[in-house]
C-alpha cells in the first residue's frame, strides 16, 4: 500500500480509489480506520467503483441508500457489487429489488477484468439456484449454460449442482465433481456425499 499511498498524496484519485477497497476491506490484513475513511471520501466524491463497494458493502442489509449505491454500482459493470447483491437475493433479502437485480445480470459478463473470473463464476452458479428458486422468473436455457460454463471453471456450487442432475447417467464423473466440492468446503456437496456414502444401494463406497 505504500505505492498507493505515495500516489494518493500526490492527489492521484484512482490510488485513493484502491486505498479505500484495502483498509476498509482490510484487504492482505491491512487496517487503518482513518485513511479508509479519508479515502473512501475522495474516491466516492468521484464516483469510482471500488471505494462505492468498499463503502456500501457492509451496510447493504440494513442501510436503503448502500443497497441502492451498489446496485447502481452493479450497473456499471461492477461485478463484487453486483456478486453481493446476488448473494443477498439468495439469502431472501431485497425482495423489492429482486427483479432489478436480475435484470442487470449479464451486464459485465463479456469483457470483464482477469480479476473477477472467480466473481464471475460464481454468479453463474448462482443463476442457476436462482433459476431453481424461481422457475418463472429466470431463464432455464440460461440456467443450464451457466451452470455448464461455472462447472467447467470447477466453481464449487455448479460442481456440486451438475453432479446432483447427472449422479444417474455419469456416476463416476459426478462422484469426483462432488469431492471436489467438498475439498471447496461447499455445504451441499458434503451432504450429499453423506447420504449417498450412507445408502448402500448407491454405489458409493
Amino acid at each position: 500500500s505504500e505505492y498507493f499511498l505515495e500516489a494518493a498524496e500526490n492527489g492521484n484519485i484512482e490510488a485513493s480509489n484502491y486505498l479505500c477497497e484495502i483498509y476498509k476491506l482490510e484487504k492482505h490484513n491491512m487496517q487503518s480506520s482513518e485513511l479508509a475513511s479519508k479515502h473512501c471520501q475522495i474516491a466516492v466524491n468521484h464516483e469510482l467503483p471500488r471505494a462505492i463497494h468498499a463503502n456500501n458493502l457492509y451496510q447493504i442489509t440494513v442501510d436503503e441508500n448502500s443497497l441502492l449505491a451498489l446496485i447502481k454500482n452493479a450497473s456499471k459493470r461492477w461485478i463484487p457489487s453486483h456478486l453481493a447483491l446476488v448473494k443477498g437475493v439468495m439469502k431472501g433479502n431485497f425482495k423489492k429489488h429482486r427483479k432489478e437485480i436480475f435484470q442487470l445480470f449479464n451486464l459485465g459478463f463479456n469483457g470483464a477484468q482477469n480479476e473477477f473470473y472467480k466473481d464471475i463464476n460464481e454468479l453463474k452458479a448462482f443463476y442457476y439456484r436462482y433459476w431453481q428458486r424461481y422457475p418463472n422468473k429466470a431463464d432455464k436455457e440460461l440456467a443450464f449454460k451457466y451452470l455448464n460454463e461455472a462447472r467447467k471453471a470447477q466453481q464449487p456450487m455448479a460442481m456440486t449442482d451438475w453432479a446432483i442432475i447427472n449422479l444417474d447417467n455419469q456416476n463416476e464423473q459426478a462422484h469426483k465433481l462432488l469431492k471436489l466440492a467438498a475439498q471447496a468446503q461447499e455445504p451441499t456437496a458434503n451432504a450429499v456425499l453423506g447420504s449417498l456414502y450412507l445408502n448402500t444401494d448407491s454405489g458409493f463406497t
